[in-house]
């Protein structure tokens, strides 16, 4: 208030009106005060776990990974969004993973996965997939 230009013929000032546009950022998504970010890993990283180096607003931060993680899971980083207008504290950090299937595999990496898919036989889609072939194939046990 009061903080314009001069007023007319010894007048109050006028009032000064200040308009901002903020940019998207290319490094985050902002719901509220909580930022969130996207990092993909390999499928080995998310069955054994793995640390990440994620970049915060004010440098960067460590994440862990436990093992086991699934794609579209997401992990909070207390504190390392926005500030509240007038509070002392932030909003989070919220990290998505995406594990990210190669596309490319050499002869090696082939093999390997084939012989980890052997040792998955008790798995859940292990035996949909053997209900399904045995139901398909007309055959009866």
């Amino acid at each position: 208030r009061n903080e314009g230009e001069a007023g007319v013929h010894g007048g109050p000032n006028g009032d000064l009106y200040v308009f901002l546009t903020v940019e998207k950022s290319k490094k985050f998504r902002r719901e509220g005060q909580d930022l969130l970010v996207t990092r993909d890993i390999t499928f080995p990283q998310a069955a054994l776990g793995t640390k990440l180096e994620i970049e915060g607003l004010d440098g960067p931060l460590e994440l862990k990974v436990p093992k086991g993680t699934q794609s579209g899971s997401v992990f909070k980083i207390p504190h390392e969004g926005l500030p509240y207008v007038g509070q002392a504290h932030k909003g989070d950090l919220l990290v998505e993973i995406r594990v990210v299937t190669p596309t490319h595999l050499t002869s090696r990496q082939e093999e390997l996965l084939r012989e980890f898919e052997q040792t998955e036989e008790g798995n859940p889609i292990s035996k949909v997939k053997k209900a399904a072939k045995k139901l398909f194939s007309g055959k009866k046990s």
